[in-house]
């Protein structure tokens, strides 16, 4: 009987490495564990708060700009889905100290990983947050006190759809903000307990048993490098629920590193950064073009309390009929005070 082209293709004794066919195979084995539940249908717009600058560099553009979330207003965002999953796993690994299989080893070394440098040094997400409401007093307290706007977007067709991917070697989804904690660690819990089955499965455990432990240290920590960034993108989507309010939804773009680290893409392949400047600093995005034409989406602007209305409304119509967008719905914020 001839052998299987997979097992011929990737038999770690001709010309790949051993780590590197292991890796490759455990990545199979995960791939469809490793995965944020699927988000709700979206509403049919969402809002994107912004200033008067923002709303200006929008349209002249034509582009969505998405900001390194180290860089968000709150720049706790990004640390706070890592603090869930750092600690959902050491949760898992005082309840499971006795534990000696290769799934164990996997998620203890995980579970540094979340407190090492590393973690924060490779980040690699860029996000575009989007509201459910078009007018919310937090939001105006953040974007209005100068002046401010909500712009709603359609969702149709999808937002991954809408934007062409920034590099070969990003991932894009759009996905609702999950706000309860409990919520957060159940789904965690579900994940790193579908990573040690698939890590334990007969075909790759048996064959990590006969390696020796020099051998078994560097595919754990290649393997736990792929784990890491594989949770990533679910933990982009965790927001602490004091924010629940905003019923946001986060346009995620993130550069696969897994991807990277394995092809090696020539620079050209890799997100282009630019840099804008807010707060004394120069804050790291990626732009997002349209897939479809040069228009965005649009179907309309709320201006922010703090402004008149009426001189708004005049001049946001006229700049965004001189850039091709017409009879958007134009309106005031609802609420009635002044910030």
């Amino acid at each position: 009987m001839s052998q299987q082209p997979d097992q011929q293709d990737k038999d770690p004794k001709d010309h790949l490495g051993f780590e590197k066919w292991m890796g490759e195979l455990f990545l199979r084995l995960i791939s469809s564990a490793v995965r944020r539940p699927s988000s709700p249908n979206p509403p049919e717009t969402v809002f994107h708060y912004t200033t008067a600058e923002g709303l200006y560099g929008i349209v002249e553009s034509g582009q969505l700009w998405a900001t390194d979330a180290r860089y968000l207003n709150d720049s706790s965002e990004v640390e706070y889905g890592r603090e869930v999953l750092e600690s959902v796993l050491r949760r898992w690994v005082q309840q499971n100290s006795g534990d000696r299989s290769f799934g164990a080893a996997l998620l203890r070394r995980l579970f540094e990983t979340c407190n090492g440098p590393r973690a924060t040094e490779r980040s690699s997400i860029f996000v575009v947050c989007f509201c459910e409401k078009p007018s919310l007093l937090g939001q105006w307290r953040a974007y209005s006190q100068t002046g401010g706007y909500s712009i709603g977007f359609s969702c149709t067709p999808s937002m991954e759809q809408q934007f062409s991917r920034p590099a070969e070697s990003c991932e894009m989804k759009f996905v609702k903000v999950i706000y309860e904690r409990k919520t957060q660690e159940e789904i965690l819990w579900q994940l790193i307990t579908a990573i040690l089955n698939a890590a334990n499965a007969p075909e790759f455990a048996d064959q990590f048993a006969q390696l020796p432990p020099a051998r078994k240290e560097s595919l754990i920590d290649v393997n736990s490098f792929i784990l890491h960034e594989s949770l990533e993108r679910t933990i982009a989507g965790l927001k602490n629920e004091a924010f629940a309010e905003e019923r946001e939804w986060r346009l995620i773009i993130r550069e696969n590193l897994v991807f990277v680290s394995m092809e090696d893409p020539p620079a050209e392949n890799r997100p282009k950064l630019a840099y804008r400047i807010s707060r004394g600093l120069l804050i790291p995005y990626v732009k997002l073009v349209p897939s479809n034409g040069p228009l965005l989406s649009l179907r309309s602007v709320r201006s922010g309390p703090t402004l008149d209305r009426t001189r708004a409304e005049l001049s946001v119509k006229a700049f965004l009929e001189n850039h091709g967008y017409k009879d958007l719905k134009f309106e005031g914020a609802d609420i009635p005070v002044l910030l």
